[in-house]
C-alpha cells in the first residue's frame, strides 16, 4: 500500500523511516548530554550553578551544532545558530525537569512535525 505520490515508498517503510528518526532524536539528547555536563561541572568550580548551566548549555548545544558539518555542509550558521542555538529549549525543559524525557518527547514531536510532510510525501 501507498500513500499515492508516484514514486512513493509504502506507508510501512515510511513508518519504519519515522521510527529511526525518533531513535536517533533520543540519541541526540543523549549527545546533547554528554557534550554538556562537564562544562556545566566544571564551570561550577567557577561560577554559580545557574551561570554554570547556562554556558554549559550554550557551548554544549554549539558543540552539538558543529556535529552536523556533513549534513550541512560546513555551513557554520546553520551549524551553530538553527541547530545548536536552536536546541536550548531542549535542553532547558532537561534542566528544569531533571530528566531528559521531556526533551526527548518534545525534540521527537518537534521534528515529526517539520518532517512528516516530506516523509508522507516522499521528498
Amino acid at each position: 500500500m501507498t500513500n499515492g505520490a508516484t514514486g512513493s515508498e509504502p506507508v510501512a517503510t515510511q513508518l519504519i523511516r519515522l521510527f529511526w528518526i525518533c531513535i536517533s532524536l533520543i540519541g541526540e539528547e543523549i549527545i546533547t548530554a554528554a557534550l554538556t555536563l562537564p562544562f556545566v561541572s566544571l564551570l561550577m568550580k567557577r561560577v554559580n550553578k545557574r551561570q554554570a548551566w547556562i554556558y554549559g548549555a550554550i557551548i554544549g548545544s554549539l558543540l552539538f551544532g558543529m556535529l552536523h558539518f556533513r549534513a550541512y555542509d560546513w555551513n557554520l550558521y546553520q551549524m551553530l545558530v538553527p541547530i545548536g542555538l536552536g536546541r536550548l529549549p531542549f535542553t532547558w525543559l532537561w534542566v528544569k525537569s531533571d530528566s531528559l524525557w521531556p526533551a526527548v518527547v518534545t525534540h521527537i514531536l518537534y521534528d515529526v512535525l517539520i518532517f512528516l510532510p516530506a516523509i508522507l510525501l516522499g521528498i
